[in-house]
C-alpha cells in the first residue's frame, strides 16, 4: 500500500541522505553536536511524486528528529497522503537506542497514529495506536516479536556509525515503529562488482516478520 511504502520511504530516504553528505563519518563516531536538515524527492519520469524534510538534532549522548513526507502532483489526486514521525533517543557507547518514536499517517481513507516507548532500565516496550488493531483483518504482535526491537531509524544510525568506525556495515537489526517488525540486514558489496565504490556498503533489505497494521 502506499502508506505504508510511504512510510518506509521517509525512513529510508533520511538514512540514505546522512550517509551520502557523510553524517556517519562526521558526527556520529565521535559524538559531535550539531543540527542539519535534510531534504529528498521522489520523482517518476520527470514528474515529483513524493518528498520528505528531516530535521535532525544530535548531543553528546542523545538525538532527536522531527520529519514530514506527503505526495506531490499526479498522486496527490489518487493516493493524497501526509506522514510524519518524531523521535528522541540517546547515545550509549556509540549505540543509538530510541526513547519515544511518534508515527502518524493520514491519507484520503484513514488517519493512523502510533506512539511507542522503550524504557532503557527494563527494555520494556510499549505503544498506543489510534485507531485500535481490528484483528479480524490484522494479525497482533506479541512481545516475543518486538523484544529487543529499536525503532528503523536508530538502526540506520547505528549502521552508519558502524561503518564510520570499522568500514563495514555488515549486520542485523530487529525493528518496530509501532505498527510493524522487521529484521533489517545490511550486507557488503563485492568490489569485483564495483571496483571504484567509495563506500561497499550495500543499501539494507527488509525482511518482515509480523504485521500488526496493514
Amino acid at each position: 500500500m502506499m502508506v505504508t511504502k510511504l512510510d518506509w520511504l521517509l525512513a529510508g530516504c533520511v538514512a540514505v541522505l546522512a550517509n551520502s553528505i557523510g553524517l556517519g563519518s562526521f558526527a556520529l563516531a565521535e559524538n559531535a553536536e550539531f543540527n542539519i536538515q535534510l531534504e529528498y524527492r521522489v520523482s517518476w519520469s520527470n514528474a515529483d511524486i513524493a518528498s520528505a524534510t528531516a530535521n535532525w538534532s544530535f548531543g553528546d549522548t542523545s538525538f532527536e528528529l522531527a520529519a514530514k513526507s506527503r505526495t506531490l502532483g499526479m498522486t496527490e489526486t489518487f493516493r493524497k497522503y501526509r506522514g510524519k514521525v518524531e523521535i528522541s533517543g540517546r547515545i550509549e557507547n556509540g549505540r543509538h537506542a530510541p526513547d519515544t518514536l511518534y508515527l502518524s499517517g493520514i491519507s484520503k481513507r484513514r488517519t493512523r497514529e502510533a506512539t511507542t516507548s522503550w524504557d532503557g532500565a527494563t527494555g520494556a516496550i510499549s505503544t498506543t495506536r489510534t485507531p485500535e488493531l481490528d484483528l479480524e483483518k490484522v494479525f497482533p504482535l506479541e512481545d516475543r516479536h518486538i523484544e529487543g526491537a529499536i525503532d528503523p531509524l536508530s538502526a540506520m544510525l547505528n549502521a552508519l556509525a558502524t561503518l564510520s568506525r570499522t568500514g563495514t556495515c555488515s549486520g542485523t537489526e530487529r525493528v518496530y515503529d509501532g505498527l510493524r517488525t522487521s529484521e533489517i540486514l545490511f550486507l557488503e558489496f563485492s568490489s569485483r562488482f564495483n571496483p571504484r565504490a567509495t563506500s561497499r556498503c550495500q543499501l539494507p533489505k527488509i525482511f518482515p516478520k509480523k504485521v500488526s497494521s496493514a
